[in-house]
């Protein structure tokens, strides 16, 4: 069965090879806005932005490949779907950006069983410290910066992924926009140590790390 691609004109795997080379972000980026809703499977998604998915209702990604995009490959908003079996490889940042194969905002999804490798960024990245996703099974390699990284507050959960040969071999711990604990906040013993990055962190008075 072949795959539904979504890809660059230039991308001579699927086009005529006299093109020239084709660049991440010059292809399609997918979006799910409003009342979107289904399944994401069994596609291709090469040289666009990636796919958003920002509708409480966002479908689940599975069995899919993400490469060689500009920006985050996957980016969730708001919602929970279940993101699983894919291979998410080589996206780039453009300059200045910050980056990660999937981030995360105001979101809880379930990361299953997938290959999140060599990307630019960090492979996982929550921006703000109401996200909880649960992390489970990956193969995290390769990737620029952390394999997770989240605000002092975040509640990320992780389970039985393999982590090797990241930029960083930590948690990142980003207190750069959301940099306050104020709620009773534990960081639990994981396999990696964790890691404060940009500004540090601020414990509210009566509150506990």
């Amino acid at each position: 069965e072949l795959p539904i691609v979504f890809t660059s004109i230039n991308d001579d795997e699927y086009y005529d090879d006299n093109k020239p080379e084709p660049k991440p972000g010059e292809g399609i980026g997918i979006r799910f806005y409003g009342a979107s809703s289904g399944l994401f499977k069994h596609c291709v998604v090469k040289y666009g932005d990636g796919i958003r998915l920002w509708s409480p209702n966002s479908p689940a990604i599975e069995d899919c490949s993400f490469t060689k995009n500009q920006g985050c490959a996957i980016s969730v908003a708001n919602c929970s779907p279940v993101i699983k079996n894919n291979t998410i490889s080589c996206n780039v940042a453009p300059s200045g950006w910050d980056v990660a194969a999937i981030k995360l905002n105001m979101a809880s999804p379930r990361i299953e069983n997938n290959i999140i490798s060599q990307n630019e960024g960090d492979g996982v990245w929550g921006v703000d410290s109401q996200s909880c996703p649960v992390i489970i099974g990956n193969v995290m390699e390769n990737n620029g910066r952390f394999p997770y990284c989240h605000p002092p507050a975040g509640r990320f959960i992780y389970q039985g992924n393999v982590v090797k040969g990241n930029g960083y071999q930590a948690i990142g711990i980003q207190g750069r926009d959301d940099c306050r604990i104020d709620r009773d906040t534990i960081w639990k013993k994981e396999e990696l140590p964790y890691l404060v990055v940009w500004y540090g962190i601020t414990v509210d008075e009566g509150k506990i790390l």
